[in-house]
């Protein structure tokens, strides 16, 4: 597959286990904790996302969420997401925050 910057999409043939969002700078307030946001990461669990991480570069933060109300906030440190549902998938996922 040839990678064109101004179609950037993939479409899979099923869920994947993970989403990870990198944090514009340019996003709004609503973008990233209102409606769209719960709306989005609701939207990626019914599906059947186990595991979505949001990156905010600009605050040096990780927001993992798990299900809508279950979630970590990551500021400091070395974060290891080693999940027990998702280990038998994947090797547990290493971020220097």
């Amino acid at each position: 597959m040839q990678y064109d910057p101004l179609h950037d999409e993939i479409r899979l043939n099923q869920v994947p286990l993970g989403v990870v969002e990198i944090i514009s700078p340019s996003q709004t307030q609503d973008e990233l904790i209102g409606n769209p946001a719960r709306e989005k990461a609701d939207a990626y669990f019914r599906a059947g996302v186990q595991s979505y991480w949001r990156i905010n570069p600009v605050f040096r933060i990780v927001h993992i969420m798990h299900s809508r109300d279950e979630y970590t906030n990551v500021i400091d440190g070395t974060l290891i997401d080693n999940r027990q549902q998702l280990a038998a998938a994947c090797q547990p996922v290493s971020v220097a925050v």
